[in-house]
């Protein structure tokens, strides 16, 4: 499962977004670093290239990743 989450979310905040990877094996956590709730609050290309990969070849990105 893939997970993407802003820096500075007012309403989910990133510690949430890391419980909700540790609770799925193999979950990977993007943090795109940046305000507002949800990552489409302030677009990223890096953030669209990783979301791209996963829904079109199945690929998760590496722990870490922003």
């Amino acid at each position: 499962i893939l997970i993407l989450s802003t820096t500075w979310d007012p309403v989910c905040p990133l510690i949430s977004a890391k419980k909700a990877q540790n609770s799925f094996e193999g979950a990977r956590l993007v943090e795109q670093i940046s305000y507002g709730h949800c990552t489409l609050s302030m677009p990223s290309l890096c953030t669209v290239g990783h979301l791209r990969r996963y829904f079109v070849e199945g690929i998760l990105p590496e722990p870490r990743a922003t």
